[in-house]
């Protein structure tokens, strides 16, 4: 029986985009996950004893690693070496095969395939043998499809591939653009893949697929759980797969519902709760959250006005900030309203109806973004602040909090 681990996507030494105004501790918590993270990799490598890993790309965030980053990984190798495990690496966009990559010198136990043509080593211990193939990123765009590079040598074991590539995700950059019949033609038995950070299985059997997906979410994007395959492969050539939690901080995002809340004391105290509540379900990891505060309340108008949520962002911080594991609370949106019923004002066809027509229209429209992007950040710089990202959701995202500030107001709950 042949076991390894297939991992991809470390991303070392991450700068965690996305994160808003971290404190000095929530900012090292975040620093270390991916060391952690890798070295729980490789944990999980020497206390299964399997016979290799697999790095399927960007084990580092970006070519220009740190001295840190460089001595960390080297250590976890080592350690893998000390136990007679043997590591197959494959470098991605981030990581890519440049003079930079060649400086950084490997233990004698990781073998990292060269940019160009897909090299093809031999694994045998005892009566276990496989080939391994893979190919790494000269530079770090690759349009090339390297899958088409790939061709089964030997029948008679097994035959894993390792590429860092993008197989008909339209949410990750289309490098080494693939399609599964591209990878089916190379006649493998299993593709060791790396790009895409969720785990996911493209195809079972002939050839087994997989996404292994990141060890450790980079951004509160990158939501839920994250880690690494544990694969078997027996005398039929057939891949078991085992997926593994490695990640240390897990990004969640969660709805709080304050329509029961008398004011807004009452609303920090039900935002912790449900914080505390959520993070005690990730398995003694750090969190970090971004809420969404929902339901119908006379609070709406409040909420709305400048500087509110800030206070409630700054003041959950600062109650939760003793709290180990880590818990960040990095965003609050709103998605409440006032005390009346939207439904009926939609139908009420007078000028709030219309004027909730009108908005119905524009979040409807495919080119939100394109409309409203230029105009908003007009408005933000003016503010001296700038808009995060002009994209369609963040832009729907304003329209709904514009209605129900202007419903807020109408209805006589929103305030001067």
């Amino acid at each position: 029986m042949l076991r390894f681990i297939h991992c991809a996507d470390l991303h070392i030494d991450s700068p965690f985009k996305g994160m808003r105004n971290t404190s000095e501790e929530a900012a090292g918590e975040l620093y270390e996950a991916p060391f952690k993270a890798f070295r729980n990799a490789v944990d999980l490598a020497i206390s299964e004893d399997v016979d290799f890993m697999i790095i399927a790309g960007d084990a580092f965030d970006s070519k220009e690693k740190s001295l840190s980053a460089r001595l960390r990984f080297h250590e976890q190798l080592i350690r893998l070496r000390d136990k007679g495990i043997k590591c197959f690496y494959c470098c991605g966009n981030h990581d890519p095969l440049d003079a930079l990559a060649r400086e950084m010198k490997l233990p004698d136990n990781c073998i990292r395939f060269s940019s160009g043509e897909v090299e093809c080593f031999r694994f045998e211990e005892g009566d276990v043998a496989a080939d391994i193939y893979g190919i790494s990123f000269g530079s770090a765009a690759v349009s090339e499809n390297l899958a088409l590079k790939f061709k089964r040598r030997d029948l008679s074991i097994p035959a894993i591939a390792v590429l860092h590539c993008n197989v008909g995700s339209t949410a990750h950059e289309p490098y080494a653009p693939a399609t599964l019949d591209d990878l089916r033609a190379a006649g493998m038995d299993y593709w060791a893949l790396g790009h895409v950070h969720s785990h996911c299985v493209l195809s079972k059997a002939a050839p087994a697929v997989v996404y292994p997906g990141c060890i450790q979410g980079c951004s509160p994007r990158e939501t839920g759980v994250h880690g690494c395959c544990l694969v078997s492969i027996g005398d039929d050539f057939a891949a078991d797969i085992e997926f593994h939690p490695l990640d240390v901080i897990r990004f969640m995002e969660l709805e709080v519902l304050i329509d029961s809340c008398d004011d807004i004391l009452d609303i920090i105290s039900t935002l912790i709760s449900a914080l505390e509540d959520s993070a005690s379900l990730s398995d003694g990891r750090g969190s970090v959250f971004r809420v969404t505060l929902v339901g119908n309340s006379n609070l709406d108008g409040e909420l709305r006005k400048g500087g509110c949520v800030d206070g409630i962002l700054k003041e959950v911080r600062e109650r939760l900030a003793h709290l180990r594991p880590l818990i960040w609370l990095d965003h609050i949106s709103l998605m409440t309203a006032g005390e009346y019923n939207l439904e009926e004002l939609r139908k009420a066809e007078d000028f709030t109806s219309e004027l909730i027509t009108i908005y119905d229209t524009l979040c409807a429209d495919e080119d939100i973004a394109t409309l409203l992007g230029t105009e908003l950040d007009g408005v933000y710089s003016r503010w001296g602040a700038s808009l995060d990202s002009a994209d369609a959701v963040r832009c729907r995202e304003l329209c709904r909090e514009a209605l129900h500030m202007t419903l807020s107001r109408i209805s006589g709950g929103g305030g001067a």
